[in-house]
């Protein structure tokens, strides 16, 4: 999370569409697939890795749709990045990983709930400043 924040927080500064929220559950989402993915006892059960990237593929492409590009601006990215990332814990649970699952939601509402709040914070500072010359 604090990679995925960190990662955000720059995107954020210089007004970009993917932000503080879309990158740290980008980042959150592929810690979880990367768990999993490591975890020996899914990488012996070969159809239970085939089955990972089956997901992770399908839910990527479902959530491109949500996607739209309309007159000046992008929305839907941060809810794309959330159904990804929620795919990531329904996966953690659906192999047993039920901490790793548990772990992974607070983690998710964590950054749904106070990330827009830095969000606004951030847009309030860089308002603030003077234009460069």
């Amino acid at each position: 999370m604090l990679s995925g924040t960190l990662i955000g927080l720059e995107r954020l500064w210089h007004h970009k569409v993917a932000g503080l929220k879309t990158n740290t559950l980008v980042c959150l989402g592929a810690t979880i697939f990367g768990m999993i993915s490591t975890n020996s006892q899914y990488m012996q059960n070969w159809s239970g890795s085939q089955f990972a990237i089956g997901v992770i593929t399908g839910v990527g492409f479902l959530g491109s749709g949500i996607i739209l590009q309309g007159s000046g601006h992008i929305q839907g990215v941060n809810s794309a990045a959330t159904i990804w990332v929620a795919s990531g814990v329904g996966l953690a649970v659906g192999m047993g990983e039920y901490g790793l699952g548990l772990i992974s939601l607070a983690a998710i509402l964590i950054v749904q709930f106070t990330h827009k709040t830095i969000e606004s914070r951030v847009d309030t500072y860089n308002s603030q400043e003077e234009p460069k010359r």
